[in-house]
């Protein structure tokens, strides 16, 4: 099994190029077929794979959906809605101390006030 059928499989895009250093030119080895029908190219960071005296090999891999988890979109509205209730709560909280805070106070004698 070649590289091309490896990546096909996967449902991933490749790219392998190499930069001359000394001539600053760049050439693409291989790449996924749907590139090359295409004409575009992969846009995400390429890495280093070996750096040689004179040239550089770039190995560049994507997938054409984008690396997206399946959860992405209920775990974001399920941290809106917590931080919803937490928030909620801790006014609550706020709220019922600074309640009891004032009834204190009522019952309280000034003198008694003025001595805390």
């Amino acid at each position: 099994v070649g590289i091309y059928t490896r990546f096909d499989r996967a449902g991933l895009l490749f790219s392998l190029s190499r930069t001359n250093l000394v001539t600053d030119t760049a050439f693409t080895i291989a790449e996924s077929k749907a590139i090359t029908k295409s004409g575009g190219t992969l846009s995400l960071p390429s890495d280093t794979l070996t750096q040689e005296v004179n040239a550089e090999w770039f190995l560049t891999v994507g997938d054409p959906a984008g690396f997206k988890v399946d959860w992405m979109g209920w775990s974001i509205s399920l941290a809106i809605i917590g931080s919803l209730a937490f928030t909620l709560l801790v006014m609550y909280a706020l709220v019922n101390r600074k309640e009891h805070q004032l009834l204190l106070y009522r019952m309280m004698p000034k003198k008694a006030i003025a001595k805390l």
